[in-house]
This record gives C-alpha cells, structure tokens and sequence, in this order.
C-alpha cells in the first residue's frame, strides 16, 4: 500500500475523488431537500428529477474512453470539476419562487456530464500503472476515498447549510451550502492541474 502512494499523479487523482464525490454525495441530500420541501416533489417525483444528471453520467461514460484516448485524463479531470463547479454556482441561486426547470434541471444535466468526465478519467490515473498483484489493494484505495470524502463532504456542507438554517424553511443556508460544494471542486480543479503540470514534467525529463 505505501508504494501505491508515492505517485504524485496517483495522489492527485485521489484527492480529486475525494472532493469530487464529497461535493456530490451533499448535493444529492440538499436537492433532495429543494424538491421535496420547497417545490412538493414527492418520492417518485424526487427521484425522476435526478434523471437529467444519471443520463448524463450514462452517456459520458460511453464516451469518456475515447476522449481520455485523444485528450489524456488530466484536461477531462480539469474541464469536469469547473463543471460541476458551475453546476453548484448555479443551484446556489434557488429560492422559493424558482421552478425545477428553471433552477434545477439545467444544473443538474450539466453535473452529470461533468461527473461523466471526471470519475473515469480520476479512476484510470488510480489505477494506472499498478503491477496485477496490487491491483486490488488500488481498486479498495479508490473506493475507500470515494466513501470517506462522501462522508467528509456531507458532514461538512451539511453543516455549512445548518449554520445559516431557518427552523422550516429550506432556502435559508442552501446559498452557502452549494457555494461550499462550488469549492471543493474547484479546489479539485486545481488538484487536477497540478497533476497535468506534474505529468509535463515527467515528459520533459524523459525527453
């Protein structure tokens, strides 16, 4: 396990997922929250409204490989979290007067790609490179970071939202909830780019 962690890029890319499905795992729970107690969803209807970002997810899977094929891992990386970035900035504006289409939709199907383009990608750098007989201490690395920074980011955001919380209502707080959320991917977009800065380097030493 320690020599998994020497790579500076494999160290990267974890602490991208880190943050990445930190900011994911809060967003779920404060939309969840937005459709059910501001706009009325209920159960079924809460959940069909997070079909925009499952296909999006689905249908940059397809194409993530070929794009990781011609472009590399770290631009994916970059270009997907200032995409949920700006997916976060924008859910940061709802109020009680806004509507799902107005407000959640379009955040939402631009989250989905976005994480399209960067859980492949994040995974690939992981677990590039691993001799076969570490391959799973790498595969349960991964997915012990995707668990702790779900952990960690809900707890964090959560809290963020509760510190400006009115009893009953939801809106007070949420701005500065997704606004956290906006933050810890583009900190995960700066982590992004140094990993490709790090991977110049290596090319030019080589060369």
């Amino acid at each position: 396990m320690p020599a998994l962690l020497r790579d500076r890029r494999r160290l990267g890319a974890l602490a991208v997922t880190t943050l990445v499905f930190g900011s994911q795992i809060a967003t779920f729970f404060l939309v969840v929250q937005y459709v059910q107690r501001v706009l009325h969803f209920g159960p079924i209807a809460a959940g069909a409204a997070f079909l925009p970002m499952t296909l999006g997810i689905f249908a940059m899977a397809r194409i993530a490989p070929q794009l990781v094929a011609r472009f590399g891992q770290t631009p994916l990386l970059i270009t997907g979290t200032l995409g949920l970035t700006a997916s976060y900035v924008w859910l940061s504006n709802i109020d009680t007067t806004s509507g799902y289409v107005t407000a959640v939709l379009g955040p939402l199907l631009i989250n989905g790609i976005s994480a399209g383009l960067t859980f492949m990608p994040a995974a690939s750098l992981v677990m590039g490179g691993v001799a076969p007989q570490h391959a799973g201490s790498a595969s349960g690395l991964l997915q012990t970071v995707q668990q702790l920074g779900g952990a960690i980011g809900l707890a964090v955001i959560v809290s963020v939202y509760a510190a400006g919380a009115v009893p009953g209502q939801f809106v007070p707080g949420a701005r500065a909830a997704f606004i956290t959320t906006a933050a810890f991917t583009l900190l995960a977009s700066a982590l992004a780019a140094l990993v490709l800065r790090s991977r110049r380097q290596v090319h030019a030493k080589a060369n």
